[in-house]
């Protein structure tokens, strides 16, 4: 209860000093983007370029340190973040992310990274992350990233995070499962990068898509978890240690 008040403060007192005493109390927000065709990466580093008059762009490590109260935020900041590990996501890296030097979180779904022909990973795309028929036509922007690729966005400064061994909705898996996909598919994933993960992000990232039962293993796993939601990043109101 008394958290919840303190929650409700949050905003009278927050238009106090911006409104009323003109002091402006820096932004934190998550930016999540997910597969990306080419003919929309002009747009892309027009937003990012026209973000970074305002904004600066943290680094996962930077983002991780505020999150958890060990180093202030000064200004509005951004935490830019990609889901699924399609190899669009690593041409973005590669051709515009290096070149405004702004590094991100790139959450893998382990089984995917694994995939080598067109038919398995299309096939897999299309059941796990898309929802369609397993005969869907998907385009090859949509082609998972394999290790060679993850292991080059690590040598870039990006970080790589947890996304579930095969995207299920969480909230539909038993203790089990959940075990299974959060964290038997983080360590695998661990093990053949041979690093550390510590951001996690939920399939699907809806409030339908997360449980009680998943934040819990999900939280005592991982410093950082996101979902999909909007919403605020402050102490208050954040309960589960969830971004976004």
């Amino acid at each position: 209860m008394f958290k919840n008040i303190l929650a409700h403060l949050y905003y009278p007192i927050n238009f106090y000093y911006y409104k009323i005493k003109k002091v402006k109390i820096p932004r934190l927000r998550v930016l999540s983007y997910h597969d990306m065709e080419e003919k929309c990466h002009d747009l892309l580093e027009e937003q990012l370029i026209h973000l970074t008059k305002t904004w600066k762009f943290l680094t996962p490590d930077e983002f991780e340190l505020i999150m958890h109260g060990k180093k202030k935020l000064f200004q509005d900041s951004l935490l830019l973040t990609f889901d699924d590990g399609t190899i669009s996501n690593f041409h973005v890296a590669c051709k515009i992310l290096k070149k405004l030097n702004i590094k991100a979180v790139f959450f893998i779904v382990t089984e995917y990274s694994l995939l080598h022909d067109t038919d398995n990973w299309q096939k897999f795309a299309n059941l796990n992350i898309n929802l369609k028929e397993a005969s869907f036509k998907l385009n090859e922007n949509f082609k998972n990233m394999g290790l060679i690729e993850l292991k080059e966005l690590i040598n870039q400064g990006h970080t790589i995070g947890g996304h579930t061994k095969t995207h299920k909705r969480v909230s539909n898996l038993t203790a089990n499962e959940l075990v299974d996909e959060i964290i038997f598919g983080t360590d695998k994933l661990e093990s053949m990068l041979d690093i550390k993960i510590k951001h996690f992000a939920y399939p699907f990232g809806n409030f339908e898509s997360i449980s009680n039962p998943a934040s819990k293993i999900a939280k005592d796993k991982f410093n950082c978890v996101y979902t999909g939601m909007r919403g605020d990043n402050m102490k208050y109101m954040n309960n589960w240690n969830i971004c976004r």
